[in-house]
Order: structure tokens, then sequence, then C-alpha cells
């Protein structure tokens, strides 16, 4: 979905864009200014502080730049307010480097970097698997929340089956994975 792979047959359309038909770089211009990512491990820039790595998005698309800027709060704000609302609340703690802080903690960070600049998709692969209950609903919560506020489309790959009814849509791989059903593995 990202266009970070070439499909082997057929389009692929994200938000009106076939980006088969793109040039990598135009593929990514595109992701930068309309797509947020949650990787399963984070992967945040260890040598940076938290809020350099929240705010890392708004260097690299000057849309989400001008979308931020455009509030009444400066960046730093806007990123200390996505924390705030994931229960981190003190900002010292976003002045840390990423690599001093907890799995849980680099998480939620991630979450506040894909969310920054209101991406029209959110791509999530397990982005709270190192929490707790409480954090992990706190995560899905704000995703889901800033998904609808800001008209974005928010796919979430998961396999806690207690967040299911947060979504207005959830899929089973093995229900639409045709490949997997001709040619099990096992």
């Amino acid at each position: 979905m990202s266009g970070l792979l070439r499909p082997d047959s057929g389009e692929l359309q994200v938000l009106g864009h076939d980006l088969n038909r793109m040039s990598s770089r135009a593929k990514d211009y595109f992701r930068g200014d309309h797509i947020g990512y949650v990787f399963q491990n984070s992967n945040l820039m260890p040598y940076l502080t938290a809020l350099e790595n929240i705010l890392l998005p708004c260097g690299f698309s000057s849309r989400k730049q001008k979308i931020v800027d455009s509030g009444e709060m400066t960046r730093e704000y806007e990123a200390y307010q996505l924390m705030a609302k994931l229960k981190v609340e003190d900002p010292a703690r976003l002045r840390h480097k990423t690599s001093q802080l907890s799995k849980g903690l680099r998480q939620r960070i991630a979450v506040a970097r894909a969310l920054i600049g209101n991406p029209s998709l959110i791509l999530a692969d397990e982005p709270a698997s190192a929490m707790g209950s409480y954090s992990q609903r706190l995560v899905y919560e704000l995703m889901i929340n800033h998904a609808r506020e800001t008209n974005a489309t928010l796919i979430c790959i998961s396999h806690n089956k207690e967040m299911d009814p947060l979504f207005d849509r959830r899929l089973n791989m093995k229900d639409i994975n045709i490949s997997a059903e001709t040619n099990p593995l096992w």
C-alpha cells in the first residue's frame, strides 16, 4: 500500500494516485506528504531526541510542515499535545535520546510521529505491542480518533483482539489471503 514494493500485477491506487506509474522520487514525496507510518519496531532515529523524532516528518514534507505551522501553536507544542494524549505529560522525557527510552515509550513516540501533520493514510503495524493494556487502549483510541477527526484512513495490523471493537471494520488475513489457501505452507 505504501508503494515500497511493486506488485506482481494489477494497479496500486492510493489516494487517487497510481503508484506503479510514479517515479521513485515522486513516490518518496507522495509517501512523505500523505502517509504516516507506525512500524512494529518503531524505527526511530536513536541519535535524535524523542521530540526531534516526532517532528521528523515535518522536515521531509512541506505539506505536513504547513499543516502543523498553520495552527496557533508551535510544532513543539503540537508534539507535546500528541504525547500528552498518550499520557506522557513530562516534557523533559521528550528531550531524551530515544535510545535511552523504554520500548513502550518509543512506540508512543512512533505513533505521535505518524500522526503529526495529519497524514491522509496511517499505516500501523502492531503499534502498541510493547505496552500494557491501558497504554494499548490509549494508543488505539488516539489513532482512531485522530483518523476520524482529520478524515484520514487508518489501516492497522494487530493480533490484539481486545481492540477489535474500537475499529469500524475488521478483516482476518486468513479470510482474504487467497495465496495461503492455494499454496499452504504446511
